[in-house]
């Protein structure tokens, strides 16, 4: 008897233990940070190019916003993966974070695209991820950009982010399967 209760006491430890430092890995909410890009990305370095909205997701090497491109074209990308998605909207240029909130980056987006945008200095973007074990919603405002490859800075702020413990989907998605009757 004293084995159980010894046993079920610790087992209760450790998933409190467990749940505090999953908690203490999420991001402010609705703070406004400031990050840089200072290199475009280079396959397998994310050091400069990559923004992390928690540690849990640079430990796994799953950037939340990637800064790439070619000297032509530079664009912000969600790094997505199997059944990842992700989609950003273009909120306007030079829109307060102040003034957002994840509803009206749903209601008031406008030109939503899949897993990319281009970086243009004074753009506001709102960001929305589903990806296999974070969910989230990011706004972010582009404070510097030059020319394509240079530094680029943003303002941006977490509105909503989920950890998502337990994998439970259902079997055989694949992204070009078409219903059937």
């Amino acid at each position: 008897m004293k084995i159980a209760a010894t046993v079920s006491i610790a087992v209760l430890l450790l998933l409190a233990h467990t749940a505090a430092a999953a908690t203490s890995t999420l991001p402010d909410l609705y703070k406004i940070s400031q990050h840089k890009f200072s290199a475009l990305y280079d396959p397998g370095n994310y050091n400069e190019s990559a923004l992390f909205l928690t540690e849990y997701n640079k430990e796994r090497g799953a950037p939340d916003l990637l800064y790439y491109g070619t000297t032509s074209r530079c664009n912000f990308e969600s790094a997505t993966a199997g059944v990842d998605m992700a989609f950003f909207t273009m909120i306007g240029p030079n829109v307060d974070l102040e003034d957002l909130s994840a509803q009206t980056v749903l209601q008031d987006g406008d030109e939503w695209r899949y897993n990319t945008v281009p970086v243009y200095e004074g753009a506001t973007y709102g960001l929305v991820e589903s990806k296999s074990d974070t969910r989230s919603v990011v706004v972010f405002n582009v404070t510097s950009a030059g020319r394509c490859g240079s530094p680029v800075g943003i303002d941006y702020s977490v509105l909503f982010f989920d950890h998502i413990e337990e994998d439970s989907s259902s079997p055989g998605f694949d992204w070009n399967k078409r219903p059937s009757a």
